[in-house]
């Protein structure tokens, strides 16, 4: 039922997951009320590679906004760049195997 679950690059198990999914998904109605602090950025509606579009969201992201990325695919390239740029990350894979990683300033 749950796929493998990454909370801040690390990965864990499923009792940690049934724990936090809910806790997660919260978080992601109470951010999604509140449209102004979040930003989406969906790369399966993107051609070609996405990591200048993914760089480009990261830029414009406020200090107090939060990126939800949307792929097909986990982005595991992707988490150290966060890292190294100062933002941590949350990750999620649903049904269907997309994957939503939720961004945010360290």
């Amino acid at each position: 039922m749950f796929g493998e679950f990454q909370r801040r690059g690390k990965t864990v198990g499923r009792e940690h997951v049934r724990t936090n999914v809910q806790s997660l998904a919260d978080r992601t109605s109470e951010s999604m009320a509140t449209e102004s602090t979040e930003r989406t950025l969906d790369v399966r509606e993107i051609d070609g590679p996405p990591f200048d579009d993914i760089v480009a969201a990261l830029e414009d992201l406020d200090a107090d906004q939060r990126l939800r990325l949307i792929a097909p695919f986990e982005p595991k390239p992707l988490y150290e760049e966060l890292a190294d740029r100062g933002f941590t990350h949350e990750s999620e894979q649903r049904d269907g195997g997309v994957w939503y990683v939720f961004i945010e300033h360290a």
